[in-house]
């Protein structure tokens, strides 16, 4: 048996009793989310990079153990009711994944069972632990939610500095701090949490020096975590977040633009920046290459992204109307690179080859339908936040997938349980 099995078990037996914890109480089911990202840090903050791929357990990543354990809470708390607003996601959902089935085995036909699987059942929970997550927000008073979030973000600032610990010490080569997790998964939970972290300060819950004290150790970790779409999502979450607040308060709008960009430049002229930095202006080369040339040579280190982007290209034409069936297997067979074989890192790309034009348009529809739920949350502030994380992950799609990773349906679920809050009225809210 290999180390990973062990490791396995161990987090079976953690997010078991992460489960016992959870189903106690609403709050509990909540909380049981921020527990599971402190498993995936502070249990291995001696370990190296180990990754997602390689540490699966009957093909299930390791480090999903404890969020599958909050999102079962969460399951048995709301014994499978739902509330009676969101009924178009519901059928929406149903359309979804009752055509991606008949798409992988009746119009597609896969040929990697095992593959279709994995990933089938991965959009089935995920968007089921979104509905049930929002269960779960409706019965929480607001007090206690915004305690929550404020704790969300005061672990996530931990975590960020025991990355940063991590990499100056020398244990990885970057400041990812879950060592199961791909580093682009990492930074991509930090942006999301990042609108929360302006929205406590806003709301007065930390003083401004707490508040500069934790966006320093954000933006620190963004860098060391050395991700392009990091320090993007980053400079596009905490823009937008001001010009939605305070659009017509210029006053307060242009000073903190000015000093967030200030802090930008800093750090990425500072030695820390540099390679960041390099990266980015790598990325303007390759784009003003690909505009001028219609191609990167091999020698240019964006060579592979662009050929795996050129390959879904090529996918979405021989496969427009069905595309290859659910399934990262699935999705490679029919990928003809000359490069090591991979998703394109680009949402729209990727799943408009692997669901078709008929399977991601049902996606897109209910993504426009759940924002529109998110354009309904009776509190301002949390109206703001929330339409930020969903543009901010939307924008940040153009340079990863990672529309599977369940802590996104997860903060999703939070915003649409806010969405339903002035509406709960008991039983009759019901939908199943």
């Amino acid at each position: 048996m290999t180390n990973i099995f062990y490791l396995g078990i161990v987090y079976l037996i953690f997010s078991f009793f992460l489960f016992l914890y959870g189903i106690r109480s609403y709050s509990n089911s909540l909380k049981s989310y921020l527990y599971s990202i402190a498993l995936n840090v502070f249990p291995l903050i001696l370990s190296g990079y180990l990754g997602e791929s390689k540490t699966r357990f009957f093909r299930i990543p390791i480090a999903y153990f404890p969020i599958i354990a909050g999102i079962m809470s969460s399951i048995v708390l709301s014994k499978f009711r739902l509330l009676k607003r969101y009924k178009t996601l519901y059928v929406l959902y149903m359309i979804l994944i009752s055509y991606l089935f008949l798409q992988s085995f009746v119009f597609v036909g896969v040929k990697h069972l095992d593959s279709f699987l994995e990933y089938y059942l991965m959009w089935v929970v995920n968007i089921y632990a979104m509905f049930v997550v929002s269960y779960v927000v409706v019965k929480i008073p607001y007090e206690i939610l915004l305690s929550i979030l404020k704790n969300l973000v005061f672990l996530i600032v931990i975590c960020a500095f025991v990355g940063i610990f991590k990499y100056i010490i020398g244990i990885q080569s970057d400041a990812n701090f879950m060592p199961m997790m791909n580093r682009n998964g990492t930074v991509f939970l930090v942006i999301l949490t990042l609108p929360i972290l302006l929205l406590i300060r806003d709301l007065g819950l930390i003083n401004f020096s707490s508040f500069s004290a934790c966006l320093l150790i954000y933006i620190l970790n963004i860098l060391l975590i050395k991700s392009r779409m990091g320090i993007l999502g980053f400079i596009f979450s905490y823009l937008i977040y001001y010009l939605f607040k305070y659009k017509f308060k210029l006053h307060i709008l242009i000073p903190s633009v000015l000093i967030f960009i200030g802090l930008i430049l800093a750090f990425l002229y500072s030695p820390i920046g540099n390679y960041l930095l390099y990266r980015l202006e790598r990325t303007m080369t390759s784009v003003n290459m690909i505009i001028t040339e219609g191609s990167l040579s091999p020698e240019i280190g964006d060579y592979r992204r662009f050929q795996l982007i050129v390959g879904a290209v090529e996918i979405i034409k021989s496969n427009l109307l069905f595309g290859t069936g659910v399934g990262l297997e699935n999705y490679l067979e029919k990928l003809n690179v000359n490069v090591i074989p991979a998703k394109a890192h680009n949402f729209y790309l990727s799943y408009l080859a692997e669901f078709g034009i008929i399977g991601f348009s049902i996606l897109i529809i209910f993504l426009i339908v759940l924002w529109s739920f998110f354009r309904k949350i009776p509190d301002k502030n949390f109206y703001i936040t929330f339409q930020i994380i969903f543009l901010s992950a939307i924008f940040m799609f153009t340079m990863n997938e990672y529309i599977t990773f369940p802590l996104l349906w997860v903060i999703w679920g939070i915003g649409l349980g806010l969405s339903g809050k002035n509406r709960y009225s008991g039983e009759s809210n019901y939908a199943l």
